[in-house]
């Protein structure tokens, strides 16, 4: 799931965010 998470996060610059959610 973080996958999808990532990429959206990533947009965001805050990837860290879905490693935290989702280490993974």
């Amino acid at each position: 799931m973080c996958m999808i998470i990532r990429m959206y996060i990533r947009v965001k610059s805050r990837r860290h965010l879905c490693e935290l959610l989702y280490p993974g």
